[in-house]
C-alpha cells in the first residue's frame, strides 16, 4: 500500500539521519582536536629549542587553520544532507496523511476513520520528523557558533549539545516503531 510504501523510505530516511548524525559528531570531535592543539601551537615557548622557530609557529598555526576549516566544511555539508533529510520526512509525512484522506483536517462526516495502526504510523512517522526536524535546528545553531578562534571550553560547550542528540531518542516510541516494524517497499 502507499502507506506501507511512506513508513517503509521514513524507517530509511530515519536510518540516514541517525548515519549522518553519527557522521556530524565524528567531524565535531575532529573539529575539537584542532582546537586543543591550538593553544599549544600559538604558545612562543613550545618553539623556544628548535631552530627555524620563525617560520616554523605561522606554517603549523596555517595549517592548523587549513584543517579546521576542512573539517567545518565537511560539518557544514554534513549538516545540508541532514537538512535533505528532513524535507524528504515532511514529503512521506504529507503522503501518509493523504492516504487516509486529505489530512488531518477532515471531519469524520467526510471520510472513514482509518485503521488505528495506519493513524499511529502516520503519527509516528510525524513524531520522527519533529524530532528530527528540532535536533536540525540546534545543531545548526551550535555550528554556526564554531570559528577558529573559539576556545576549548567554548568548543567543548558547544560540542556535548551538539552529540547529545537531545531530540532524536532512539530509544521513544515513535523511532522504535520505524525502527522495528517490517517494511516493504512495493
Amino acid at each position: 500500500s502507499r502507506l506501507q510504501v511512506a513508513a517503509a523510505k521514513s524507517a530509511q530516511l530515519l536510518e540516514s539521519w541517525l548515519t549522518l548524525q553519527d557522521t556530524a559528531s565524528r567531524y565535531m570531535a575532529n573539529a575539537g582536536n584542532i582546537v586543543q592543539r591550538m593553544p599549544a601551537l600559538t604558545n612562543a615557548e613550545n618553539y623556544y629549542e628548535l631552530q627555524g622557530a620563525a617560520l616554523l609557529k605561522p606554517l603549523l598555526l596555517a595549517k592548523q587553520l587549513k584543517s579546521f576549516e576542512l573539517v567545518l566544511g565537511r560539518l557544514q555539508a554534513v549538516m545540508s544532507e541532514l537538512e535533505a533529510v528532513v524535507v524528504a520526512q515532511e514529503k512521506q509525512c504529507v503522503d501518509g496523511w493523504a492516504v487516509l484522506g486529505g489530512g488531518k483536517t477532515q471531519t469524520p462526516a467526510k471520510c472513514s476513520s482509518p485503521p488505528v495502526g495506519a493513524m499511529q504510523t502516520i503519527e509516528s512517522m510525524e513524531d520522527v520528523w519533529f524530532m528530527c526536524r528540532d535536533e536540525l535546528c540546534l545543531k545548526a545553531a551550535l555550528v554556526s557558533q564554531l570559528h577558529p578562534g573559539i576556545s576549548d571550553a567554548e568548543f567543548a560547550s558547544i560540542s556535548s549539545l551538539f552529540c547529545a542528540h537531545l531530540h532524536v531518542k532512539t530509544d521513544s516510541p515513535s523511532v522504535l516503531l520505524l525502527r522495528n516494524s517490517c517494511w516493504e517497499v512495493l
